[in-house]
């Protein structure tokens, strides 16, 4: 009797162990799966600059800046009232539509921007402007998955060590 009680402990130890890795991993692949598409969506962006939309892609851009703050607000709220089952993939979600609102201000207003710190630093308006749209905003991206990255990787190690 006590020797099969002791192995359903175990084995739920080894049950809640698992989970908590799957979790983990989930997270890790839904961030990896985004950080994708946004660094898809900013070569598309860096081809609209680059092509015959340029002079309308600021407008589109903080269109969509505007579309994504109402995005954010709303899954903000409904995190908070509890309209879907898990609030904390709400929350995760409403973050991810705040930071691509600010990412979509930051290239709408890039020309603003990049004159504003290249009246600071002169060498900085000899930056290419690839770097201001896309580029810098796709390497900020990889930078946060290889330490989401990291980071996981540490959780799990230790739960595994627990």
């Amino acid at each position: 009797m006590s020797a099969a009680k002791n192995q359903n402990i175990k084995r739920q130890k080894r049950l809640e162990k698992r989970a908590k890795i799957d979790k983990a991993t989930n997270r890790f692949m839904i961030n990896l799966s985004w950080g994708l598409l946004a660094i898809l969506c900013l070569r598309f962006v860096e081809n609209g600059f680059l092509g015959s939309a340029a002079a309308s892609m600021p407008t589109v851009m903080k269109v969509l800046a505007g579309i994504f703050a109402a995005i954010a607000i709303a899954l903000a709220v409904c995190g908070k009232c509890r309209v879907f089952k898990n609030t904390a993939r709400t929350f995760d979600y409403s973050i991810f539509a705040a930071v691509v609102c600010v990412v979509s201000l930051f290239i709408g207003f890039y020309a603003p921007i990049r004159l504003f710190f290249g009246s600071m630093f002169e060498g900085l308006l000899n930056v290419d402007s690839r770097w201001w749209i896309s580029r810098g905003p796709i390497t900020l991206i990889v930078v946060y998955l290889i330490v989401d990255f990291l980071w996981i990787a540490f959780k799990i190690a230790k739960v595994e060590h627990k």
